[in-house]
Order: C-alpha cells, then structure tokens, then sequence
C-alpha cells in the first residue's frame, strides 16, 4: 500500500478487483487493475502510481490518479515484489528470475546550462531569449536569472524569452541565466551584455520650401528620465543617405531653416534629436523622425 496525491491506494494477490483507493483510510472504493495479476507492491513518485506483479504478461502497471491503470512491459519476467521511489528513480526487485532489479524514471540530474542567449533591451528592462540546456531529468520548474553579482532571482515563464525588470537605463548590465527542476540548478549560461534605454516617441516633421532651402518646423516629446541636448536637422540626397546640408538648434527650439540647397530638386529631410541622463554629460540615445520629402522652389 502507498499514499499519494491525496489518495491512499492498495493492491492484491487475487480477487475480482486487484485495486482499491481511499482518501481517508476508512473508506474505500473497489478499481480494476490493468491486468489480473499477483500485484505485491505499489508506491507513488513524480505524479505517478507505480505497482509490480510476480507473474503475468506485463508485470507493472501505471496510474495517475489511482483509478485508471496501463499494464507496462518489465524489463524481465521476474517475479517482482516490491517497489519504491526516490530521488527521482522508480526502483524494483524480485524474489526470483536472472534479473531481480529494475529502475525507471530519470536520474538525479539537473538540466544542463542554457545558451546562445541574445538579450533585447526595453525601458528599464530586457528580453532574454535563449535555447534551452540538455534535460535528462524531471521538468524544468523555473529560469533564474543573475545580474552582475547579484542574488539568483526568479524569472516569469519556463521557456525562452524571460523578461528582466529593475534595470537601470543607459547602463550595460550583464546578465546569466540558469534553468531549475526538482534536481537542482543547472551551471549558469554564459554572460550576454544588455544595455536598457528609454522608449523614445517620433519627431514629427513639417516644412516649408524657399528658393535656396527649406524651413523645418518639428514637434517632439522628451522621454521620461531623459535631458534634452538639441537638434539636427539634414537635407539627403533623394532616395540615399548623403547629407546635402544641416543645421542644429538648441533644446528648446523646434525649427530652424537648412540653406544651400538647389532650386528644382527633391530632397529628404530627417530630424535627429539628442538626449542624455541626469548626472552625465555623455549623449546617452538618439531618436530620428521618419523621412518627409520637399522639393525646392525655382
């Protein structure tokens, strides 16, 4: 007899029902067993019922519940009378046969490291996606994750991507991971680099064109946490990544006019901004409008 999940459960020798089940020890409910067997023992490990028999075509049978059982092939045809479980292994042994012990289940084995991790920054936080370490053993329960010299913490989910939050913006943090079942922790990944930064909006553009030029007006929003520096704004060549001519303005501007250009030509504008963190002088991000085209007057 075994306990279980909740549940008491026994096996017979003979009779009718070769199973029965109680969830108190008091009560109990006649089940059928896989196959009418001698069953000697039973026992119950990692959500499973495990029972042997002395005789029979298929000499274990299995459940989950305790109610509905599988007949199993045994690795011979001993007469095996008893059965236990532990450390993540079924184990069996016989009063006779040339084979009088079997094992099942999976060794006392955590999973192996996970690699090649490629990390993906956000607003104070990173995406970790990563293929998983070989896994012998039960399932993994859990990822953690390591922060420089920091603690082993907890991620969400157990498969790739996790998430890292508390991250500091503009500041390379780096980051291993490791993968966690019943066994134990697996050695840690190798180390990715990530550098968290602020989700920045677009710069809206809008212009007028001159004879030699064009008037640029732009609108944008400063980022959370961020220090505005100022403002680049280029005239492309058409279609291309050669700047023609720019001109910078101040934080608190939004305008200002790019000369030299040709009349009768079509260029691309493009507005640059520059931000850096409270306490550094270092430009930290850049954002870039999206492309409008003016064509300047004759």
């Amino acid at each position: 007899m075994t306990y279980g999940n909740g549940l008491f459960v026994a096996t017979s020798l003979d009779g009718a029902h070769r199973v029965m089940t109680s969830p108190d020890g008091v009560n109990w409910t006649a089940q059928t067993a896989a196959e009418q067997n001698t069953w000697w023992a039973v026992t119950y490990g990692n959500g499973l019922f495990v029972a042997v028999s002395g005789d029979g075509a298929n000499r274990v049978m299995t459940s989950s519940d305790g109610v509905t059982w599988t007949a199993r092939t045994a690795a011979a045809a001993s007469g095996w009378n008893a059965v236990t479980y532990g450390n993540g292994l079924f184990v069996a042994v016989a009063y006779d046969g040339s084979t009088r012990v079997m094992t099942s289940g999976w060794p006392s084995l955590p999973p192996g490291a996970p690699a090649s991790l490629v990390a993906t920054p956000g607003n104070g936080s990173a995406s970790i996606s990563f293929t998983a370490g070989s896994n012998a053993g039960p399932a993994i329960t859990k990822y953690q994750y390591k922060v420089g010299a920091g603690a082993w913490t907890d991620a969400v989910g157990t498969s790739s991507p996790i998430t890292i939050t508390g991250l500091t913006n503009y500041v390379t943090s780096s980051i291993r991971i490791r993968a966690v079942n019943s066994h134990g922790a697996s050695p840690a990944s190798a180390a990715v680099s990530v550098r968290p930064k602020v989700t920045g909006p677009s710069i809206g553009v809008a212009y007028s064109s001159g004879k030699n030029g064009a008037f640029v007006g732009f609108s944008f929003a400063r980022p959370a946490g961020s220090i505005l520096v100022g403002f680049t704004v280029r005239a492309y060549a058409k279609g291309t990544n050669t700047v023609v001519s720019s001109c910078q303005v101040l934080p608190n501007s939004r305008n200002c006019y790019v000369g030299s250009l040709v009349s009768g030509t079509e260029y691309d504008i493009r507005v640059q901004g520059y931000l850096r963190v409270s306490g550094s002088s270092t430009v930290r991000e850049t954002f870039e409008s999206a492309t409008a085209r003016v064509r300047i007057n004759s």
